[in-house]
């Protein structure tokens, strides 16, 4: 059995995340940052994911929070993660900061956007200059 383009993946075919949901303690100042201006931490996975970071961390400041699910999806998609869109839904409503938080690590490492302007790993060309 081929699989087609477009074919929905099993959690078996995806790789699990690299940092760990209840992780976002073990950066403090990004934990509090993100704790008092979640924006901004939207922002950076959006700018990491090649989107207007401006737009959709200010679409989520004004409680458009269906905006940090949708990025989970696209960051979970890019990097072919576990998981599922109602997973992504709940995490986001339950607990924004931790989930936050996660994307952020994973798009940019262990260090964070917090901290000066990095780029994300995962694009090595930018990485190298």
């Amino acid at each position: 059995m081929s699989e087609e383009k477009g074919s929905v993946r099993s959690d078996d075919d995806r790789d699990p995340w690299t940092f760990n949901l209840m992780g976002c303690f073990d950066d403090p100042k990004l934990c509090i940052f993100t704790f008092l201006v979640p924006c901004f931490t939207v922002g950076k996975n959006a700018e990491a994911l090649g989107e207007d970071g401006c737009q959709a961390g200010v679409w989520y400041g004004l409680g458009c929070v269906a905006i940090g699910a949708i990025l989970r999806w696209r960051v979970r998609e890019k990097q072919n993660l576990m998981g599922n869109m109602i997973a992504d839904a709940v995490l986001h409503h339950v607990c924004p900061c931790c989930a936050l938080i996660q994307e952020n690590k994973q798009l940019y490492g262990l260090k964070g956007a917090h901290v000066g302007e990095h780029t994300p790993f995962n694009d090595v060309s930018m990485a190298r200059q």
